[in-house]
C-alpha cells in the first residue's frame, strides 16, 4: 500500500505531537532518541551553572537536545517532580536537604552523590582559640562569651570600637552569610540559648571585608565582643579566612527534629547543627529513567570533586567568564574522565 504525501505528513505530525505529550517513548522513534529536549536546571551560583553546562554538553554529544532553565533552591524540586524540568546536577545538602528528601516521595529520584563534600558554618580564629580553647565548640563559645562579658562589666566605661560597627553590651557576635544564602542561624542561636547576636552580611563583598580583618584578630578584650564569622570549605574566594577552624555543634540526627529530649534544649526540636561534612547529590525527574535512558545513565556516572570545584570557580572569577565557555574548557582539560563517563552509556 502506497501512502500519498499528505498522508505521510499527517502521520509525522501525529508522531511529533505524541512525543511532545510523552505518549511515545524515546525508544519508539526511528533514531532511538527523544526529540524533545532534556531540561537541565540552573541555580544562581557559578559552580552549579558550570557543572550543569558540562553535563548538558555531554548529553548533547549523544544527540539529545538540551535546554537550560533557571530555578531557585526550593521551587526546583516542584519542577522536577512534575517533569517540568529533568536534571539537577548539584543538590547542596546544607541548603536543600529537607526539600530534596520530601521531593523523593513526589516523583524525584536521587542519581547519586558527587565525590565532593563541603562544610560551612561558624568559624573561629586561632587568635580567639589561643586565649579560649573552648571556643572550638558551641558550648565552649558560650563560656568564652561569658568571660568577655565579665571583662566588659568590670570596665563599664569601655565602648565597642566604632570601626567594627558592633553594638556595645554584647557577649558574642556572629558575622553571618548574606540572607540570600537562606541559612537560619538566628534560629539555632535561639534554640541553643547562645548569647550571640547574628548579623547577616549585606553581600559577599561585605563578608569579604570581615574576613580580611578576621584571621589575626585578638579576642576576649573588654572593648570588643567575641566574634565568629561564617565560612565554608573548600573556600576559593580570595581573602577567605585561613587561620582558624569550624565550631562544632551537635551533629544532626532525625531525632533532633522530632524529639525535644534529644538535644541540649529539652523545650524545642532542631537544636543541632548541619551534617559534617555535607554531601552534594544529583537529582532527576523520575520519568527521566524511561524517557531519556542515556541521560539517566550519564547522570549517574558523572562525579565532580573538590579539585573540579576549585578549578571552575577560579575560571569563573576571571573577567568576562561565562558558564558555557568554562564548561567547554573543563571538558577539554578532562578528556579521559569524560570518556569514562560516556562509556557508561
Amino acid at each position: 500500500m502506497r501512502m500519498d504525501r499528505r498522508t505521510c505528513g499527517g502521520i509525522a505530525a501525529v508522531m511529533v505531537l505524541l512525543v511532545l505529550l510523552g505518549v511515545v517513548s524515546s525508544r519508539s522513534l526511528p533514531d532511538g532518541r527523544a526529540q524533545r529536549p532534556v531540561i537541565v536546571l540552573l541555580n544562581d551560583w557559578a559552580s552549579q551553572q558550570v557543572f550543569a553546562h558540562i553535563v548538558g554538553r555531554l548529553i548533547e554529544r549523544g544527540g539529545q537536545p538540551v535546554t537550560y532553565q533557571y530555578s531557585d533552591a526550593e521551587l526546583q524540586f516542584d519542577a522536577l517532580a512534575l517533569g517540568d524540568a529533568h536534571v539537577q546536577v548539584a543538590v547542596w545538602h546544607n541548603r536543600m536537604a529537607e526539600p530534596f528528601e520530601h521531593a523523593l516521595d513526589r516523583g524525584v529520584v536521587n542519581a547519586g552523590q558527587h565525590a565532593l563534600h563541603f562544610r560551612d558554618g561558624w568559624w573561629v580564629s586561632d587568635a580567639t582559640l589561643a586565649v579560649c580553647p573552648q571556643a572550638a565548640t558551641w558550648s565552649g563559645l558560650i563560656a568564652c562569651a561569658g568571660r568577655t562579658e565579665a571583662l566588659r562589666t568590670a570596665d563599664a566605661s569601655v565602648q565597642a570600637t566604632e570601626s567594627l560597627s558592633i553594638p556595645t553590651g554584647l557577649p558574642g557576635y556572629f558575622h553571618a552569610p548574606p540572607e540570600a544564602f537562606d541559612r537560619s542561624y538566628a534560629d539555632v542561636v535561639d534554640k541553643l540559648r547562645m548569647p550571640f547576636t547574628v548579623h547577616p552580611a549585606a553581600d559577599l563583598a561585605a563578608l569579604g571585608e570581615t574576613w580580611r580583618r578576621f584571621d589575626n584578630q585578638s579576642a576576649l578584650t573588654p572593648d570588643v565582643p567575641i566574634e565568629v564569622v561564617y565560612n565554608w570549605s573548600p573556600n576559593t574566594l580570595e581573602g577567605g579566612p585561613v587561620n582558624g577552624r569550624f565550631v562544632d555543634f551537635p551533629e544532626p540526627e532525625l531525632a533532633c527534629f522530632l524529639d525535644p529530649d534529644w538535644g541540649p534544649n529539652p523545650d524545642v526540636t532542631g537544636d543541632c547543627g548541619d551534617p559534617l561534612p555535607f554531601p552534594v547529590s544529583k537529582a532527576a525527574w523520575a520519568g527521566l529513567i524511561d524517557a531519556f535512558p542515556d541521560t539517566w545513565q550519564l547522570l549517574q556516572a558523572v562525579s565532580f570533586d573538590a579539585i573540579d570545584y576549585r578549578q571552575v570557580v577560579a575560571w569563573m572569577a576571571r573577567p568576562g567568564a561565562e558558564p558555557a565557555r568554562v564548561a567547554q574548557r573543563w571538558i577539554e582539560a578532562n578528556v579521559e574522565r569524560v570518556s569514562e563517563w560516556q562509556e557508561a552509556l
